[in-house]
């Protein structure tokens, strides 16, 4: 398994490896050591699950000097390197090739921000399958495409793209590792989450967090997102509507106060109002006004409209959980028949 490097794209991974280890597969998890040490110290660990391998990729870092070690992930990694990163995981083929040829793995699973796995994959005669759902990779995956997503919430648009694509697009579920503690008082309260790249001071108005003083929480840098969002006290979630962070609110029942910004993230926002599970904040020619972010919060958090929201969350997040292990079952079965065809035809 080779994901993206950063927690967003290594988490769900990692999910979908458990899962696919309790079924008897053996996983060789492959990123940078600096994102494979949380792991290596505490979640596999914890977790006891003995048939994930963790393999180091090294980057090269003679080419690039300005990116050290601890540089080889998102997390922290300063605005202007990040393209350099993307340059330098691309430049990582020939290193990834040499483990494939080390371990010899049935198949790759791989992310949408490195095709050239497959690449790597199929020089090897090595099936390999996507975790995503950009056509570039698709084209190069071998018949089966998976996706982070549930049939309860999309099931005719994974059907409408196995036709475009001509693969089967298999849905995970949402992959999420379950909070621990889901104590708390009842009392309601709203999260803001506005993405990884932007920190807390670029953000806000200055001043703001000294203003705010105790009578909200912030917290700068990383958040354990989905134990929040699995707390009673939330009632509803300003997101900038992520996929996972979109996924995760359903999952847990939680409102969804929609602020697109980019990328996926405005057809997210529109799929969130389509099945009824939240309403999005109308942006302008000027950006988002406080005023109409007021309003959204307002018939979120007190009026009849956020209720029914709720309510379509709860229903929707239940179905979810009760799919999950039917999709995983679907997974271990096309990865199973793949795996058997290349045997065959090998």
């Amino acid at each position: 398994m080779l994901p993206w490097l950063a927690h967003g794209h290594i988490s769900p991974f990692l999910e979908l490896g458990k899962k696919l280890s309790h079924r008897d597969f053996h996983i060789y998890f492959c990123s940078t050591p600096i994102n494979l040490k949380p792991l290596r110290d505490t979640i596999l660990a914890q977790d006891c699950v003995p048939s994930i391998q963790l393999v180091d990729l090294h980057l090269p870092s003679d080419e690039f000097p300005q990116l050290p070690p601890h540089y080889h992930t998102t997390k922290d990694l300063p605005p202007h390197l990040m393209s350099t990163l993307k340059s330098a995981f691309n430049s990582a083929k020939s290193s990834f090739f040499d483990i494939l040829g080390s371990l010899k793995p049935d198949l790759v699973i791989f992310d949408y921000l490195q095709p050239w796995a497959s690449v790597a994959a199929s020089e090897l005669n090595i099936n390999a399958v996507n975790k995503e759902r950009f056509w570039e990779c698709m084209e190069r995956s071998s018949n089966i495409v998976l996706i982070k997503t549930s049939r309860v919430t999309e099931g005719k648009y994974v059907d409408y793209l196995s036709e475009l694509v001509k693969r089967k697009v298999v849905t995970v579920g949402p992959l999420l590792q379950e909070p621990a503690n889901k104590d708390g008082d009842g009392e309601k309260v709203m999260e803001f989450h506005g993405g990884e790249d932007v920190t807390i001071h670029e953000a806000l108005p200055q001043g703001f967090l000294q203003r705010i003083g105790d009578r909200g929480l912030v917290v700068e840098g990383w958040a354990p997102q989905a134990e929040i969002l699995g707390h009673p006290s939330i009632g509803g979630f300003v997101s900038h509507c992520g996929w996972s962070s979109t996924l995760e609110a359903i999952l847990f029942g939680v409102p969804i106060l929609a602020m697109p910004m980019h990328l996926d993230q405005p057809l997210n926002a529109k799929l969130v109002v389509e099945i009824g599970v939240g309403m999005e904040v109308d942006r302008g020619s000027g950006g988002f006004r406080r005023e109409k972010l007021a309003r959204v919060i307002q018939q979120v958090m007190v009026e009849e409209k956020g209720k029914e929201a709720k309510r379509n969350a709860q229903e929707l997040g239940m179905r979810m959980r009760e799919k999950q292990k039917e999709e995983m079952d679907d997974v271990v079965e096309k990865l199973k028949q793949l795996i058997e065809h290349n045997f065959s035809v090998g």
